[in-house]
């Protein structure tokens, strides 16, 4: 059995996480040389090391691939998606989408790979249990004011929101963040791998592509060089989060002839409503 499957089932699907890079183990290998097709995004495909008999590219309908892999594995084929990008198959990933269409029926089994993020903090030697985590990469709307108040936020950017446009958006929420230490690092474990540091405010200015991860350091370690915000951050048992005023201002909301509730009368309601932290209220 692997993840509740049976490995001598007639048809079953393989999902392989490729975080920072091809997987190179003999059991992954083996499973590309056996399948009947392979699926992955064109920049995976052009890097496996073995012939596969039929490859198949994952475009922008997903959904309509994740549908296409199931069919298949349900007619007795052997199938292998190679799930790309920063982060592991069930974080934001392709196999999240299968997941989410399997029956009860379907043979799947996931194989964990090593994460951007991971192999980044590894390479920082910077513990990450304090870390919150952050994905807009996925087309997801962007926390900004969440990845601000974080002590130590790790974001996967994306193409709507690359590093540096996220790093703004911080900045736009809480200014004073221009002087946190940060890090932008872009195709982690490829050979064209770029890691740029600087205060968050510098970083703003850096462009970068999709591939990319914003860290942000704790407000404690503001105007501190990002080897000495790493150190001190290293050391801690407990980092202290920034603290953010409450409330927004005026631009912040959309209004109509320029009518808009007073701020003052706007702060009592909003207390007094004890709003839950998901939903919508008209």
């Amino acid at each position: 059995m692997t993840n509740g499957r049976t490995r001598d089932a007639a048809g079953h699907i393989d999902i392989v996480s490729c975080g920072t890079g091809f997987p190179s183990d003999t059991g992954v290998l083996t499973l590309l040389e056996e399948a009947d097709a392979v699926y992955g995004s064109r920049s995976l495909m052009a890097l496996c090391p073995v012939p596969v008999k039929n490859a198949r590219i994952i475009g922008s309908g997903a959904r309509k691939d994740a549908e296409e892999v199931l069919a298949l594995g349900r007619e007795g084929k052997r199938i292998v998606v190679l799930a790309s990008g920063r982060s592991e198959a069930l974080y934001h990933g392709f196999g999240g989408t299968l997941a989410a269409l399997r029956t009860p029926g379907d043979n799947l089994a996931y194989h964990p790979g090593i994460t951007a993020f991971q192999a980044l903090f590894c390479r920082l030697g910077l513990p990450w249990q304090d870390a919150r985590l952050f994905c807009v990469h996925s087309g997801e709307g962007l926390p900004s004011r969440g990845i601000a108040e974080a002590p130590l936020s790790v974001t996967y950017a994306g193409s709507r929101y690359p590093a540096h446009a996220i790093a703004r958006a911080v900045l736009g929420a809480h200014p004073a963040s221009a002087r946190r230490a940060a890090i932008i690092a872009e195709r982690i474990g490829s050979d064209d791998e770029r890691i740029l540091s600087g205060t968050l405010g510098e970083l703003a200015d850096a462009a970068c592509g999709p591939t990319s991860i914003l860290v942000i350091f704790p407000a404690a370690h503001a105007d501190c060089h990002v080897q000495e915000a790493a150190a001190t951050t290293r050391g801690s048992a407990s980092i202290q989060a920034p603290i953010l005023a409450l409330g927004l201002p005026e631009e912040a909301f959309e209004r109509e002839n320029n009518l808009i509730t007073a701020s003052d009368v706007r702060a009592v309601i909003l207390s007094r409503l004890r709003l839950p932290a998901w939903g919508t209220l008209w």
